[in-house]
């Protein structure tokens, strides 16, 4: 795996445990933005050429998982935060 990706991944991680620490509705639409952003880089990274699909694909699933969890903490579950 690229080091750009496992630096998105700490990246998303410490976002990940600041909302956790709010852990809200708030919380987990800032970081459905924040991960947009780092989809959006992905993608460019994907297309330049920087990345393999593969490699973009596990960062994507890391962020939706996170989100997720971030979901199940804040108890809204149910909101509807697809970031693509």
């Amino acid at each position: 795996m690229s080091s750009e990706i496992n630096r998105a991944k700490e990246l998303v991680e410490r976002w990940f445990k600041s909302y956790a620490e709010k852990a809200d509705e708030t919380a987990v639409e800032l970081f459905s933005d924040d991960i947009e952003v780092i989809d959006s880089w992905a993608n460019s990274m994907l297309m330049a050429g920087r990345i393999s699909n593969e490699e973009y694909w596990d960062l994507i699933t890391f962020c939706e998982e996170k989100l997720e969890e971030l979901k199940r903490l804040a108890g809204v579950e149910s909101l509807d935060m697809r970031f693509k």
